[in-house]
Protein backbone atom coordinates (compact mmCIF):
# COMPACT_ATOMS: atom_id res chain seq x y z
CA UNK A 1 0.00 0.00 0.00
CA UNK A 2 0.98 3.44 -0.21
CA UNK A 3 0.68 6.61 1.23
CA UNK A 4 1.12 10.63 0.45
CA UNK A 5 3.67 11.92 3.53
CA UNK A 6 3.14 16.13 3.80
CA UNK A 7 5.61 18.24 5.81
CA UNK A 8 4.29 21.73 5.50
CA UNK A 9 6.44 24.00 7.00
CA UNK A 10 6.13 27.87 7.60
CA UNK A 11 8.55 28.38 4.25
CA UNK A 12 8.11 25.05 2.13
CA UNK A 13 5.89 22.68 1.56
CA UNK A 14 7.28 18.74 0.97
CA UNK A 15 4.83 16.09 -0.74
CA UNK A 16 6.35 12.39 -0.92
CA UNK A 17 4.72 8.99 -2.32
CA UNK A 18 6.18 6.47 -0.11
CA UNK A 19 5.57 2.88 -0.33
CA UNK A 20 4.34 1.51 2.84
CA UNK A 21 6.38 -1.75 2.86
CA UNK A 22 9.78 -0.48 1.78
CA UNK A 23 9.67 3.04 2.87
CA UNK A 24 10.33 3.83 0.08
CA UNK A 25 9.85 7.51 -1.52
CA UNK A 26 8.63 7.00 -5.09
CA UNK A 27 7.68 10.63 -6.02
CA UNK A 28 8.41 13.59 -4.44
CA UNK A 29 7.50 17.10 -5.10
CA UNK A 30 8.49 20.58 -3.13
CA UNK A 31 7.68 23.64 -3.75
CA UNK A 32 7.77 27.48 -1.79
CA UNK A 33 4.32 27.19 -0.81
CA UNK A 34 4.64 27.25 2.88
CA UNK A 35 1.82 27.40 5.29
CA UNK A 36 2.96 31.53 5.29
CA UNK A 37 2.71 32.36 2.46
CA UNK A 38 -0.44 30.49 1.75
CA UNK A 39 -2.09 31.99 5.08
CA UNK A 40 -1.58 35.48 3.62
CA UNK A 41 -3.67 34.90 0.42
CA UNK A 42 -6.27 33.34 2.45
CA UNK A 43 -6.38 36.52 4.05
CA UNK A 44 -6.35 38.48 1.13
CA UNK A 45 -8.89 36.37 -0.43
CA UNK A 46 -11.80 38.10 1.78
CA UNK A 47 -13.29 33.85 1.77
CA UNK A 48 -15.27 33.29 4.68
CA UNK A 49 -13.75 31.03 7.41
CA UNK A 50 -16.29 28.00 6.25
CA UNK A 51 -14.37 27.68 3.21
CA UNK A 52 -10.61 28.17 4.52
CA UNK A 53 -10.13 24.12 4.26
CA UNK A 54 -11.98 23.92 0.93
CA UNK A 55 -8.76 26.83 -0.04
CA UNK A 56 -5.71 25.12 1.26
CA UNK A 57 -7.07 21.66 -0.41
CA UNK A 58 -6.38 23.63 -3.55
CA UNK A 59 -2.77 23.73 -2.58
CA UNK A 60 -2.95 20.20 -1.82
CA UNK A 61 -4.38 19.59 -5.20
CA UNK A 62 -2.30 20.46 -7.15
CA UNK A 63 1.16 19.75 -5.61
CA UNK A 64 -0.70 16.04 -5.76
CA UNK A 65 -1.21 16.24 -9.29
CA UNK A 66 2.28 17.87 -9.66
CA UNK A 67 3.32 13.97 -8.76
CA UNK A 68 1.99 13.00 -11.85
CA UNK A 69 -1.15 9.76 -12.38
CA UNK A 70 -0.94 7.51 -8.71
CA UNK A 71 -1.34 3.87 -9.27
CA UNK A 72 -3.98 3.95 -6.71
CA UNK A 73 -6.38 6.13 -5.66
CA UNK A 74 -7.66 7.76 -2.71
CA UNK A 75 -4.76 7.06 0.05
CA UNK A 76 -4.37 8.51 2.96
CA UNK A 77 -2.71 12.13 2.91
CA UNK A 78 -0.94 12.95 6.40
CA UNK A 79 0.03 16.23 7.43
CA UNK A 80 2.20 17.30 10.04
CA UNK A 81 4.36 20.48 10.69
CA UNK A 82 2.17 23.73 10.54
CA UNK A 83 -0.86 22.61 9.09
CA UNK A 84 -1.95 22.20 12.80
CA UNK A 85 -0.89 25.81 13.20
CA UNK A 86 -3.16 29.02 13.67
CA UNK A 87 -2.06 29.93 10.39
CA UNK A 88 -2.76 26.33 9.18
CA UNK A 89 -5.52 24.49 7.18
CA UNK A 90 -6.83 23.44 10.98
CA UNK A 91 -5.93 24.83 14.00
CA UNK A 92 -5.57 21.80 16.86
CA UNK A 93 -4.32 21.35 20.57
CA UNK A 94 -0.64 20.65 21.46
CA UNK A 95 -0.12 17.37 22.71
CA UNK A 96 1.63 17.96 26.35
CA UNK A 97 4.84 16.99 27.31
CA UNK A 98 5.88 14.44 28.76
CA UNK A 99 4.65 11.76 26.64
CA UNK A 100 6.07 8.17 25.23
CA UNK A 101 7.73 7.52 22.08
CA UNK A 102 4.85 6.26 20.86
CA UNK A 103 2.63 7.22 17.68
CA UNK A 104 -0.71 6.55 19.86
CA UNK A 105 0.02 9.56 21.72
CA UNK A 106 -0.08 11.72 18.71
CA UNK A 107 -3.05 14.10 18.74
CA UNK A 108 -4.71 14.78 15.41
CA UNK A 109 -8.00 15.44 13.28
CA UNK A 110 -9.60 13.32 10.38
CA UNK A 111 -10.79 14.90 7.12
CA UNK A 112 -13.00 12.59 4.92
CA UNK A 113 -12.67 12.52 1.84
CA UNK A 114 -15.63 14.47 -0.44
CA UNK A 115 -16.11 15.26 -4.39
CA UNK A 116 -13.32 18.14 -4.30
CA UNK A 117 -10.71 15.65 -2.72
CA UNK A 118 -10.64 12.29 -2.91
CA UNK A 119 -8.01 11.52 -0.59
CA UNK A 120 -8.44 10.87 3.45
CA UNK A 121 -6.41 13.44 5.23
CA UNK A 122 -4.61 13.17 8.83
CA UNK A 123 -3.47 16.44 10.44
CA UNK A 124 -1.09 15.86 13.05
CA UNK A 125 -0.95 18.66 15.47
CA UNK A 126 2.38 19.52 17.89
CA UNK A 127 3.58 19.38 21.50
CA UNK A 128 4.09 21.58 23.97
CA UNK A 129 5.34 22.65 27.31
CA UNK A 130 4.30 25.18 29.70
CA UNK A 131 7.21 27.53 27.98
CA UNK A 132 7.99 26.02 24.39
CA UNK A 133 6.30 24.99 21.24
CA UNK A 134 6.99 22.43 18.25
CA UNK A 135 5.28 21.45 15.21
CA UNK A 136 6.90 18.67 12.97
CA UNK A 137 9.53 17.33 15.25
CA UNK A 138 6.96 15.45 17.57
CA UNK A 139 6.57 13.17 14.53
CA UNK A 140 10.33 12.67 13.44
CA UNK A 141 11.15 11.81 17.08
CA UNK A 142 8.41 8.99 16.99
CA UNK A 143 9.97 8.08 13.56
CA UNK A 144 13.55 7.71 15.59
CA UNK A 145 11.66 5.68 18.57
CA UNK A 146 13.00 2.32 16.98
CA UNK A 147 16.72 3.44 17.30
CA UNK A 148 18.67 0.72 19.29
CA UNK A 149 18.52 2.93 22.86
CA UNK A 150 16.31 5.69 23.05
CA UNK A 151 17.32 8.10 25.91
CA UNK A 152 19.68 10.83 24.98
CA UNK A 153 19.27 14.36 23.59
CA UNK A 154 18.01 14.73 20.44
CA UNK A 155 18.88 17.82 17.90
CA UNK A 156 16.53 18.94 15.28
CA UNK A 157 18.42 21.87 13.65
CA UNK A 158 16.72 24.10 11.46
CA UNK A 159 14.71 27.62 11.32
CA UNK A 160 13.69 27.24 15.04
CA UNK A 161 16.09 24.33 15.86
CA UNK A 162 14.68 21.58 18.90
CA UNK A 163 16.35 19.88 21.65
CA UNK A 164 14.33 17.50 23.23
CA UNK A 165 15.33 15.37 25.74
CA UNK A 166 14.78 11.57 26.32
CA UNK A 167 14.77 9.73 29.40
CA UNK A 168 13.31 6.12 29.95
CA UNK A 169 12.44 6.04 26.42
CA UNK A 170 9.92 9.25 27.36
CA UNK A 171 10.10 12.52 26.05
CA UNK A 172 10.16 14.94 29.01
CA UNK A 173 11.31 18.25 27.80
CA UNK A 174 12.63 20.42 25.09
CA UNK A 175 14.35 24.12 23.96
CA UNK A 176 13.84 25.91 20.93
CA UNK A 177 16.67 27.94 19.65
CA UNK A 178 15.99 30.41 17.08
CA UNK A 179 19.50 29.88 15.05
CA UNK A 180 18.95 29.00 11.74
CA UNK A 181 16.32 32.32 11.31
CA UNK A 182 18.53 34.51 12.75
CA UNK A 183 21.58 33.29 10.98
CA UNK A 184 19.20 34.05 7.65
CA UNK A 185 17.98 37.48 9.19
CA UNK A 186 21.78 38.21 9.69
CA UNK A 187 23.36 37.27 6.19
CA UNK A 188 20.03 39.13 4.77
CA UNK A 189 18.88 41.81 5.95
CA UNK A 190 21.83 43.43 8.47
CA UNK A 191 24.61 45.18 8.74
CA UNK A 192 26.66 42.35 7.74
CA UNK A 193 24.97 41.36 4.67
CA UNK A 194 26.97 42.72 2.09
CA UNK A 195 29.83 40.73 4.32
CA UNK A 196 28.96 37.44 3.60
CA UNK A 197 28.98 34.99 0.51
CA UNK A 198 27.71 31.35 1.04
CA UNK A 199 30.33 29.01 -0.17
CA UNK A 200 32.41 26.56 1.83
CA UNK A 201 35.27 26.85 4.55
CA UNK A 202 35.65 24.08 7.06
CA UNK A 203 38.42 25.99 9.07
CA UNK A 204 36.01 29.15 9.15
CA UNK A 205 33.41 27.35 10.73
CA UNK A 206 35.43 25.80 13.18
CA UNK A 207 36.82 28.79 14.24
CA UNK A 208 33.59 30.29 14.98
CA UNK A 209 32.70 27.40 17.40
CA UNK A 210 35.52 27.56 19.30
CA UNK A 211 34.66 31.60 19.02
CA UNK A 212 31.40 31.23 20.80
CA UNK A 213 32.95 30.11 24.06
CA UNK A 214 34.65 33.05 25.45
CA UNK A 215 32.97 35.56 22.73
CA UNK A 216 30.41 37.88 23.24
CA UNK A 217 28.28 37.27 21.14
CA UNK A 218 26.29 40.37 19.90
CA UNK A 219 30.15 42.29 19.35
CA UNK A 220 31.36 39.55 17.38
CA UNK A 221 28.61 39.51 15.21
CA UNK A 222 29.24 43.15 14.39
CA UNK A 223 33.01 42.80 13.71
CA UNK A 224 32.54 40.19 10.80
CA UNK A 225 31.06 43.72 9.42
CA UNK A 226 34.22 45.43 10.52
CA UNK A 227 37.29 43.42 9.34
CA UNK A 228 35.47 42.86 5.96
CA UNK A 229 36.07 46.55 5.99
CA UNK A 230 39.29 46.97 7.27
CA UNK A 231 40.84 43.65 6.24
CA UNK A 232 39.17 42.83 3.49
CA UNK A 233 37.67 39.78 5.04
CA UNK A 234 36.92 36.94 2.80
CA UNK A 235 33.18 36.76 2.46
CA UNK A 236 32.91 32.87 2.44
CA UNK A 237 35.03 32.78 5.57
CA UNK A 238 32.77 35.52 7.11
CA UNK A 239 30.10 33.33 5.99
CA UNK A 240 31.13 30.08 7.53
CA UNK A 241 32.44 31.78 10.71
CA UNK A 242 29.05 32.91 11.47
CA UNK A 243 27.82 29.45 11.18
CA UNK A 244 29.70 28.33 13.56
CA UNK A 245 29.39 31.22 15.56
CA UNK A 246 25.55 30.71 15.86
CA UNK A 247 25.84 26.94 16.09
CA UNK A 248 28.20 26.62 18.86
CA UNK A 249 26.55 29.54 20.93
CA UNK A 250 22.97 27.34 20.31
CA UNK A 251 25.35 23.92 21.43
CA UNK A 252 27.18 25.14 24.39
CA UNK A 253 23.49 25.33 25.97
CA UNK A 254 23.59 21.63 26.11
CA UNK A 255 24.06 19.25 29.61
CA UNK A 256 26.87 16.85 27.43
CA UNK A 257 26.12 14.17 30.83
CA UNK A 258 23.18 13.53 28.88
CA UNK A 259 24.19 11.10 26.04
CA UNK A 260 24.20 9.90 22.93
CA UNK A 261 23.45 12.96 21.42
CA UNK A 262 21.33 12.09 18.38
CA UNK A 263 21.64 14.84 15.86
CA UNK A 264 18.15 14.61 13.24
CA UNK A 265 18.97 16.67 9.72
CA UNK A 266 20.04 16.34 6.43
CA UNK A 267 23.21 17.64 4.84
CA UNK A 268 24.54 20.34 5.15
CA UNK A 269 23.28 20.52 8.65
CA UNK A 270 23.85 17.47 9.50
CA UNK A 271 27.90 17.50 9.01
CA UNK A 272 27.77 20.76 10.55
CA UNK A 273 25.95 20.11 13.69
CA UNK A 274 28.34 17.10 13.86
CA UNK A 275 31.36 18.72 13.18
CA UNK A 276 30.60 21.74 15.67
CA UNK A 277 29.57 19.28 19.07
CA UNK A 278 33.12 17.04 18.36
CA UNK A 279 34.47 20.81 18.55
CA UNK A 280 33.28 21.41 21.69
CA UNK A 281 33.63 17.87 23.80
CA UNK A 282 35.50 15.50 21.69
CA UNK A 283 34.29 12.66 24.20
CA UNK A 284 30.73 13.17 23.61
CA UNK A 285 28.69 9.94 21.34
CA UNK A 286 26.96 11.73 18.45
CA UNK A 287 24.13 9.76 16.31
CA UNK A 288 23.73 11.06 12.81
CA UNK A 289 20.10 10.76 11.82
CA UNK A 290 18.26 11.12 8.74
CA UNK A 291 15.26 13.76 9.11
CA UNK A 292 13.73 12.50 6.33
CA UNK A 293 13.40 8.79 6.88
CA UNK A 294 12.31 10.09 10.99
CA UNK A 295 9.50 11.89 8.79
CA UNK A 296 8.45 9.05 7.36
CA UNK A 297 8.50 6.30 9.51
CA UNK A 298 6.73 8.62 11.90
CA UNK A 299 3.73 9.26 9.65
CA UNK A 300 4.27 5.33 9.09
CA UNK A 301 4.13 4.62 12.38
CA UNK A 302 0.87 6.58 13.07
CA UNK A 303 -0.87 4.79 9.69
CA UNK A 304 -0.23 1.70 11.53
CA UNK A 305 -1.26 2.54 14.99
CA UNK A 306 -5.11 3.20 13.07
CA UNK A 307 -4.77 -0.05 10.92
CA UNK A 308 -4.92 1.66 7.46
CA UNK A 309 -1.25 -0.23 6.36
CA UNK A 310 -0.11 -3.50 7.45
CA UNK A 311 2.76 -3.11 10.83
CA UNK A 312 5.62 -3.44 8.73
Amino acid sequence: MQFLSCDWGTSNFRLRLVESKTKEILKEVIIPEGISSVYSRWKQSLLPDSERVSFYKQVLSKAILSLGQLEVTPIPLILSGMASSSIGLLELPYMKFPFNLNAKQLKFANLEPDEDFEHPIFIISGACTEEDIMRGEEVMLMGCANVPKKDGVYIFPGTHSKHVIVQNAKATEFKTYITGELFNLLIKKSIISNSVESGVDRSSFIQGVQDSGSADLLHQIFAIRSKDILKGKDPVQNYQYLSGLLIGTELRKLDFSLFPIYVVSENPLLCLYAAALSEIDGTVEIKLMSSDQALINGHLNFLNELSLVPVS
